[in-house]
């Protein structure tokens, strides 16, 4: 019998269902996949009335999250613009200290240089994007983003470059996190067991990662999540890959006998003097 090309799909002759070759074997084609399921397509309630409400509850829920989401994703292109200026633009110092808005030195300096003006206040701007105390609820989300607080003139460039990496790290995995909710809830019809498979995924791939320093920056090196849950076709986990094999050693050459006449060498002896 041929082999048969993993992915390939066909019908059942018996019942007519779609199937698909995975791991050696037929199995349905929408039946759940590597670690939950499968692949993206239009959210789509279920029959049952349970599971509907089930399904309405959690896109319900998922929909707020886009929501608040929305709302802040905007502040990556912010932290873009502050980490560049912040790569000439020295920070820290007495003169970029806010005493209480008495710091004469930090008014006269922004008024002089129009990237300090800037990055004051993109600051601003972030700090008041902060959901302030007594306006409602603050999510786990919001308040996980503002936990290092924001990037500034009063730090020092490696400070604001460690919450930028930080905040990105947050922002990249909520986004994530809900595209991913979304496939899973298609596929499951509710949310249950979603949060366990996520943390698996981002406890293996962490967003960032906290130097020797203490200081933060994104993982260059983490698995995409699609990747992962073996959606992209590729392996779920990354292949290890082999050693290099160390360079052959060369051959010891044997001591000389004794009595042997030594070996002509043509570029010493070029005229055949010593045989």
């Amino acid at each position: 019998m041929a082999d048969i090309a993993e992915g390939r799909t066909a019908t059942n002759p018996e019942t007519g269902e779609r199937v698909v070759y995975k791991g050696g074997k037929w199995v349905p084609a929408g039946a759940v996949g590597q670690r939950g399921f499968t692949s993206a397509t239009p959210l789509k309630a279920p029959d049952k009335i349970a599971q509907r409400n089930a399904f309405s509850k959690d896109y319900d829920s998922l929909r707020k999250d886009r929501d608040a989401l929305g709302r802040y994703y905007p502040t990556v292109s912010q932290l873009d613009r502050f980490e560049g200026i912040n790569t000439k633009q020295r920070t820290g110092g007495i003169q970029h200290q806010d005493l209480g808005g008495f710091n004469v030195i930090q008014s006269v300096n922004e008024a002089l240089n129009p990237d300090l003006k800037e990055m004051s206040g993109i600051a601003s701007g972030l700090q008041g994007q902060a959901r302030p105390a007594g306006s409602g609820a603050t999510s786990d989300f919001e308040q996980k983003l503002y936990r290092q607080g924001v990037p500034s003139p009063e730090k020092s460039g490696p400070v604001n470059q460690s919450i930028i990496a930080y905040q990105k790290s947050v922002l990249y995995e909520e986004k994530d996190r809900l595209a991913f909710a979304e496939v899973y809830l298609n596929q499951n019809g509710s949310l249950a067991g979603s949060q366990d498979a996520w943390t698996e995924y981002v406890t293996a791939n962490p967003y960032a990662q906290v130097g020797r320093d203490g200081r933060t920056a994104l993982n260059g090196k983490r698995q995409p999540w699609r990747q992962w849950f073996g959606l992209t076709g590729g392996p779920a986990k990354p292949a290890p890959r082999p050693a290099p094999r160390p360079a052959p050693r060369p051959a010891a050459k044997a001591p000389p006998q004794p009595g042997a006449k030594p070996k002509r060498d043509p570029a010493k002896d070029p005229l055949g003097l010593f045989k």
